[in-house]
Formats: C-alpha cells, sequence, structure tokens
C-alpha cells in the first residue's frame, strides 16, 4: 500500500471515530471528559431545561416533575418544595472539582459511590443517585453522590461521580442534607397566622353543636379572655402559658406528611374543630381526627380550611373620622379635603379585603383537596383537654369542696 492511501485512511478512521465517540456521549446524557481541577463539573448542563428530578438512595426514592408546578410525583402529585429543588440545581450546577481519579472497588466501598441499587454491597457503600430529566425524558445530569470528605482529610467537600463513568471527583459542595424520602420534599408550611394577630379562638364538636370554648381579644395587644367558658369552671383562673400555645397554633403551622386521597379517613372521625379568626378578617377551621393507624411516631390526621369576612369598621378610623369632621365644620376647603381622605381611606380599605379575600379563595382550594398528617406535639397546640387550660384550684377550695363531699 502506498504511503500516501495509508495516510489518507488514518485521517479517515479518526474522523470516523471522533464521531463515534461524540455520538456516544450524546445520547448517554452529555457525559464528557474528565473534568480538571477547578472547573465545573456540569458546566454543560442547561438549568432551565430541567423538567423532572429523581434522587434515588438504597432505600427510598423521590421523584419531583413539573407540572403546572412542581409536584412530587411519588406522593399523591403534592407540591414540591421549589425552593428545595432549585437549591439541589444550583448547587450540582456550580459544584468545582477539587481532585479526581479513576474508582476501583475499594474506593467505591469506602466513599459509599456504589449505584443505590447495587446487589451484594452493604447499604453504607451505595451512594444516592441524582438524575435530572428534561420535558421529554432525556437525561440532561446523572450524578451519584458518595460520602463528605472526612475531618482529618480536609475541610468541606463532597465525593461525586459522573455517570456513566468511573472518575471519583471531590467537590467543593456539601450534600449531606439530600434526602430520598418523598415526604421530605412536600410544601411543608401551609399556614403561617402569627398568635399577635389572631382575634378569636373557638372550640366545638364537629356536629355542629354549641362551642365548648371561646376565647377573643378585645383589641390588639389585649390578652385574650373567655367570652363562652366552658361548663364547670366559671371560678377558676385562666392558664396563660396553655392559652398562648392555643394562640400560636398556627405559626409556622407545618406537617409531616399527607395521607392517600384514595385511602384517606372518613370525615366523622375528625371530631374536633378549632376555628380561627384574625384582626383583618381572615380565618381558619382545623378539623382533628385520630392517630395514623400503624405509625410508631405518633403522628395524627389534620384537615384544614381557610376564608374571609369582612371584618367591622375599625373603631379608631371611625373616632378619627368623627373628629375630622368636627373640626373641618367652620372650614369648607378642610371640610371637602376631610371627605376625600375619608373615602380614600375606605377605597384602600375595600381594596385590600379584596386582596385578602382572594388570597384566602386561593389558599382554600389548595388546602381542601388534602387530609394532612402531622406531628403529636403539633396536635396537642389545640387544647381539646378544657382541664388543662385552667390554674389548680387554690387549696382553700379544695378542701371545702373535700368537705361539702
Amino acid at each position: 500500500m502506498k504511503s500516501k492511501t495509508f495516510i489518507v485512511l488514518l485521517v479517515v478512521c479518526a474522523v470516523l471515530g471522533g464521531i463515534t465517540y461524540w455520538q456516544f456521549n450524546k445520547e448517554n446524557g452529555g457525559a464528557a471528559r474528565d473534568a480538571a481541577m477547578g472547573e465545573e463539573l456540569l458546566a454543560d448542563l442547561s438549568v432551565n431545561d430541567i423538567a423532572a428530578v429523581r434522587v434515588i438512595g438504597p432505600e427510598n426514592s423521590a421523584a419531583l416533575k413539573k407540572e403546572t408546578v412542581w409536584e412530587v410525583e411519588n406522593r399523591f402529585g403534592y407540591p414540591a418544595d421549589f425552593s428545595r429543588i432549585t437549591d439541589l440545581v444550583k448547587k450540582l450546577r456550580s459544584v468545582a472539582v477539587g481532585r479526581s481519579f479513576k474508582a476501583n472497588d475499594d474506593a467505591r466501598s469506602r466513599l459509599a459511590l456504589h449505584p443505590p441499587d447495587k446487589d451484594g454491597v452493604d447499604d453504607e457503600a451505595r451512594g444516592t443517585r441524582v438524575v435530572l430529566e428534561n420535558a421529554d425524558g432525556k437525561t440532561l445530569a446523572d450524578v451519584l453522590v458518595g460520602n463528605p470528605r472526612e475531618a482529618s482529610a480536609g475541610a468541606g467537600g463532597h465525593y461525586l461521580m459522573r455517570l456513566p463513568g468511573d472518575t471519583v471527583y471531590l467537590v467543593d459542595k456539601s450534600f449531606s442534607r439530600l434526602e430520598t424520602e418523598p415526604r421530605e420534599w412536600l410544601v411543608k408550611e401551609l399556614v403561617d397566622a402569627s398568635s399577635a394577630d389572631i382575634r378569636e379562638v373557638q372550640y366545638r364538636a364537629a356536629d355542629g353543636g354549641e362551642p365548648v370554648y371561646t376565647l377573643a381579644r378585645p383589641e390588639k395587644g389585649k390578652d385574650p379572655a373567655f367570652q363562652v367558658r366552658p361548663e364547670g369552671f366559671s371560678d377558676r383562673e385562666i392558664k396563660k402559658s396553655e392559652i398562648n400555645t392555643l394562640f400560636g397554633a398556627l405559626s409556622g403551622f407545618q406537617i409531616e406528611n399527607v395521607a392517600d386521597p384514595a385511602d384517606k379517613p372518613a370525615d366523622d372521625s375528625f371530631r374536633h374543630v378549632f376555628e380561627y379568626r384574625l384582626f383583618d378578617g381572615s380565618w381558619y377551621k382545623a378539623f382533628l381526627g385520630e392517630a395514623v393507624p400503624g405509625d410508631d411516631d405518633d403522628n395524627y390526621y389534620v384537615k384544614v380550611r381557610a376564608g374571609f369576612t369582612s371584618p367591622p369598621a375599625e373603631e379608631t378610623d371611625s373616632e378619627g373620622d368623627d373628629a375630622s369632621t368636627e373640626a373641618a365644620e367652620d372650614d369648607p376647603e378642610a371640610q371637602k379635603k376631610a371627605e376625600e381622605e375619608k373615602k380614600k381611606t375606605a377605597e384602600e380599605r375595600r381594596q385590600k379585603q379584596a386582596e385578602l379575600k382572594e388570597k384566602a379563595l386561593e389558599l382554600d382550594e389548595k388546602l381542601q383537596s388534602w387530609t394532612y398528617i402531622v406531628p403529636e406535639w403539633r396536635y396537642n397546640k389545640f387544647k381539646t383537654d378544657v382541664e388543662g387550660l385552667f390554674e389548680e384550684p387554690a387549696a382553700a377550695e379544695s378542701e371545702e369542696a373535700a368537705l361539702d363531699n
């Protein structure tokens, strides 16, 4: 063979080899050459194209999917915590390589970099796999997260592998809180109503009977007092710490999980109803159910609703209006200005109430579709034990009661 022909064949082979290598990488999630020290491991990741995230561990996996909003696909499509998804994606996109080396079985076991579905290895040797996909199901990134760097080896960092591939990377970010349990990706906070904003709390049985008790503040900043006092407690002093707990029950109110809509508890199992009315007209109702059967964590079922009722005009506003009108009686120009201010204030109040009503209706539409699961300590903030709301009877009263008996 002539040397010229041989050279041409070599060039052709090199071109074909390059095309094959490029095509292989394209079809395998964009796995490219090994990243060098200081480079971003996922510099080629198109963040805006991500429409699904799967976090897979040895025992559990969370499937997150973008529909109208992000949802936890394997938790009945309940809304996912978008901020948590964003944090994970941003972290992955920005990880920079500190050093790298080829993996062997010993290194995989030591650094927990065996795939989560790998047979024949301990759970401690298996990592967490994070797969990012676009709307068509194409893999945009596939990363295996192993152990964090040991403190004795230096400050911070985590060991990762980009799949497919056999290179271990020590990166500059930590993934210690990477959860594979679906419930950890749920939007946990339902309501956040400050205790100071609560005007009234009413407790009654779910059958619609008379209230067991009603507590209300005469005005903002004042302590709550009984409007409807439970029977048999007319002379007992209230226990302020318990009342404060009751009024703060909806502050940062978070859930633990959601019940399966196809297997939720019956409506008649929610025997306690607490209605919270705020000074601005917003209201919330919490329906307390039974303990979740077979749950070792002592969780309970709860349903929540929201709404809005226009409050009466505030006394301070009406007093201010009367003072302005009186001052302006002998001054037509001042009277006109006072009337304009009054109309402006009324219009602003109406607009604010309309916004609050719309917000409450939107929230209620989301809330009413689900039955929630909350921990016992949160459930117990709603005071169904009337005795616990009051201080113990004074010693003299106790002795007198004993003599009467």
